[in-house]
């Protein structure tokens, strides 16, 4: 443990004190920065090598060194402990490829504060925040977040006392009911998410509507709490952002893949990865489970889809039909809940349906533009699409093989971005690049309902199970949690 160590924040500087080490004092983002230490080591290596990042160990630092160095003492300064230790040998080979214990594990801190400091952590500089000032205010909002949380802990009464009115004067600022189409409780927000630190880019309900799981581009997998917001678990095992997530039917497994290339299973009742799935060459952008839990469709930008079994990793099929004329890189993915049938649709509009046992496409149409969701209703036999034209495409029978096409924003090409069915199979939700997500009634094709919660594009909405909540991800960084119809 350093001796008489202490780190302070003010002011967009920091110091760092180490009682036989030489205090240092520098304005962040200054012209200065890159050419100041973190810590002014000692002269013998050995003294600082449990502060090195491992681009330094080789022999080619660069300012992001300075930020992991800063990484290292936040750790100590928090958990009380370096994260690595042993001879120098042993403690250079471990910067170089051992993920240090998660803060949570050593120390009661928040989720926020863990996942700040094992960015600053990561192996590879380019994963790292983009300068040490980044890390910084990153570091100093996930302490002020934590510090306000214990605020309403220990004074409850300040939130009971908060205006009652609040509630009333949000609601009609952030939804649009149509007339007579739908009860005056829809729409109504329950909570707002907000322990991600950069776009929600996927989201997925616990089978019993208890939990979600949110996937970002910080790099995260978080599980928490669909009520209260909770969390109970952050994984930051993938090393890029996260681009999708799901959860198993039977509530056993999460699957979640990214830009890594890779897709991981987690085992929802330990928390612990069970595998590892590396087939892919490029970034997995949309994967989905079989209705069975033990099967896996993931696609993305090398514009083939795998079939492959979640229990041994054995690839079962590659589907190969997004590679014709070119082809384009896979954006969405879904599995029909009798399990016979995936969809699958890519950045150049082309929709394929095909069967899960022998490849062969039951199905292919052309959208107008890049397919951004795809989502089967209940009975397997209808496919709303999510075009980045703004335009609903909706497969009304699989058998006949009729379409319709609906624009969700009358006379304005504003992109559809994520899709879903309600469980009953009576309504369709799709987010938008303006900030809302819609209710649509397929059957009267009626617009019912249009939530404006949001700052930014909605990337993802996903409906609970019960059929009682709709939970919509943004790049605003939050997930909210709304009333449903």
């Amino acid at each position: 443990m350093m001796k008489n160590s202490f780190i302070a924040m003010s002011n967009q500087r920091i110091c760092c004190w180490e009682g036989e080490m030489r205090c240092s004092s520098v304005t962040l983002g200054s012209p200065w920065w890159p050419k100041v230490r973190v810590i002014k080591a000692r002269q013998d290596m050995a003294g600082t090598i449990a502060y090195m990042a491992p681009e330094q160990i080789q022999g080619k630092p660069r300012p992001a060194s300075d930020q992991y160095a800063l990484a290292v003492v936040a750790y100590e300064w928090l958990s009380g402990d370096r994260p690595f230790h042993g001879s120098f040998t042993e403690i250079a080979v471990q910067h170089a490829v051992a993920t240090p214990q998660p803060l949570r594990e050593r120390v009661p801190v928040s989720p926020a504060i863990e996942q700040v400091i094992m960015i600053g952590l990561a192996k590879e500089p380019k994963e790292r925040f983009s300068s040490v000032q980044a890390f910084a205010s990153a570091l100093e909002q996930a302490f002020q977040k934590e510090q306000a949380t214990t605020v309403s802990l220990q004074f409850p009464s300040a939130h009971v006392l908060s205006p009652p009115s609040l509630p009333l004067t949000v609601a009609p600022s952030i939804a649009t009911t149509h007339p007579g189409t739908s009860p005056a409780s829809v729409g109504k927000h329950l909570f707002s998410y907000r322990n991600h630190i950069a776009p929600v880019s996927s989201i997925a309900w616990s089978p019993d509507s208890a939990r979600i799981v949110s996937g970002s581009s910080d790099r995260t997998v978080q599980i928490w709490e669909a009520q209260t917001g909770r969390t109970e678990t952050v994984w930051n095992f993938h090393s890029s952002p996260v681009r999708t997530v799901a959860w198993t039917k039977n509530g056993t497994y999460i699957a979640s893949a990214g830009e890594d290339t890779t897709v991981s299973i987690w085992e929802t009742l330990t928390r612990r990865s069970v595998m590892t799935y590396q087939e892919h060459k490029k970034c997995v952008s949309a994967l989905a489970w079989a209705p069975d839990s033990d099967h896996i469709a993931s696609g993305g930008f090398d514009k083939t889809i795998h079939l492959w079994s979640a229990v041994t990793g054995r690839k079962v099929l590659t589907y190969q039909g997004h590679t014709r004329n070119m082809g384009a890189w896979v954006k969405a993915v879904a599995w029909s809940p009798n399990g016979r049938c995936i969809a699958s649709g890519d950045y150049n509009g082309e929709v394929f349906v095909w069967d899960t046992v022998t490849g062969e496409y039951r199905l292919h149409l052309s959208a107008s533009r890049s397919v951004n969701g795809l989502a089967w209703s209940p009975d397997s036999d209808r496919i709303a699409i999510a075009c980045s034209s703004g335009r609903l495409l909706l497969v009304q029978s699989l058998a006949q093989e009729s379409t319709s096409r609906h624009h969700m924003n009358q006379n304005e090409d504003i992109g559809l971005t994520s899709v879903v069915w309600s469980p009953d199979g009576k309504f369709i939700a799709l987010g938008d690049e303006r900030h809302q997500v819609h209710i649509w009634d397929p059957v009267s094709e009626k617009l019912l309902y249009t939530y404006q919660g949001h700052a930014n594009r909605v990337l993802a909405v996903a409906w609970s199970p019960d059929g009682h909540q709709i939970a919509s991800a943004s790049a605003d960084k939050t997930v909210q949690v709304w009333q449903a119809p």
